[in-house]
């Protein structure tokens, strides 16, 4: 298990379910400290007042979606530099593509295969 409570990644998911399935599976692999939120509009007032290592993004969600999310945190220099992981039920590969032409330094499709979430999470943070 790792031991990775400095990293502070913030989940952002419209569905309550899917960020408490992503915090439980977080946290059993090590990963306690982390910040959620249902309402995307709200990463960059998160962002100004935490210290966050990772993000993982739905894409789709109704208030806006995770490409105009990624947009405003790439377009705030202060927080350009933390890589953002997308999250989708989009499973194509132009799915996939679009979003890492975006931005996002990795796609996980849902339903998610928990360990390649994990690799991915390890990877980056």
């Amino acid at each position: 298990m790792n031991s990775n409570n400095e990293n502070c990644i913030l989940i952002v998911d419209d569905e309550q379910a899917n960020i408490l399935l992503l915090s439980k599976i977080l946290n059993f692999h090590g990963y306690h400290n982390i910040i959620d939120t249902t309402e995307p509009e709200k990463v960059i007032d998160i962002l100004m007042n935490n210290s966050i290592h990772l993000i993982l993004m739905d894409i789709n969600m109704p208030s806006m979606t995770g490409y105009e999310v990624l947009e405003k945190i790439k377009g705030n220099h202060d927080f350009d530099n933390i890589p953002v992981i997308a999250i989708s039920g989009d499973i194509s590969q132009q799915d996939v593509d679009a979003a890492l032409e975006a931005g996002f330094v990795s796609y996980v499709t849902k339903p998610m295969d928990i360990a390649k979430l994990i690799e991915i999470v390890s990877d980056v943070i």
